[in-house]
């Protein structure tokens, strides 16, 4: 009988939430660093020095899809450029924390399938989110290069969201509910590198092409 079991990993984001809401007929196991009352969760106050118990949780659960929902954007340019202690952190949560956490459950547990909530910005890092961007592309080939039997990346444009509260709005905008579907769809199907839509398909071809320098004079 075929696995229904997700964990989801950075449970606590409006995406991870949005996704639960939406989503029918799947089992729904959690894993933050925010307390919640709600069954088959675990509350963890770092994820890479609590492996240990994270590796026990998903033991428990029979051939997992584990979702990872982490990450962290302190960048804006010219508006906001991220201090050193942002920079960290948005290496940390956007590159480390999921490839230790895969490498890892991938070594001592049987998982159905890796997926990881990635960007547009991972295209090609530009001066607008270079750091964002460059930790999501840096997560796509290292998780490529372990040679996973089954992952998959969704690069989402911008999600409105609080995380994204302040962004330029563009035209590869997406609303939560939309982003949440589209994750939804595609999430037991695919693998690779997907996109939301064809719109963000389209325009990541054209950003494939451009020299960096015309995408920051446009500050696409």
């Amino acid at each position: 009988m075929e696995s229904n079991n997700y964990l989801l990993i950075g449970s606590s984001s409006e995406l991870s939430k949005k996704f639960v809401e939406i989503s029918n007929n799947r089992n729904f196991y959690t894993v933050s660093t925010k307390k919640n009352t709600a069954d088959n969760h675990l509350c963890v106050s770092d994820y890479i020095d609590n492996i240990d118990d994270i590796i026990s949780f998903v033991k428990e659960i029979e051939n997992p899809t584990i979702i990872f929902f982490n990450g962290f954007l302190a960048e804006n340019r010219p508006i906001k450029i991220p201090d050193i202690g942002e920079i960290d952190k948005t290496i940390r949560f956007n590159y480390s924390i999921p490839l230790f956490l895969t490498i890892m459950i991938n070594n001592k547990l049987n998982a159905k399938k890796f997926v990881y909530i990635s960007s547009f910005a991972a295209v090609k890092p530009r001066n607008k989110n270079f750091i964002y961007g460059y930790s999501k592309k840096l997560l796509e080939n290292s998780i490529i290069s372990l040679n996973l039997d089954s992952s998959l990346f969704i690069r989402f444009g911008k999600i409105n969201t609080k995380f994204s509260s302040g962004h330029r709005s563009s035209i590869f905008d997406l609303e939560i509910e939309t982003a949440a579907k589209a994750l939804s769809k595609n999430i037991d199907t695919k693998t690779g590198i997907i996109y939301p839509n064809l719109l963000t398909k389209f325009l990541s071809l054209i950003f494939s092409f451009l020299p960096v320098w015309i995408i920051n004079k446009l500050n696409l």
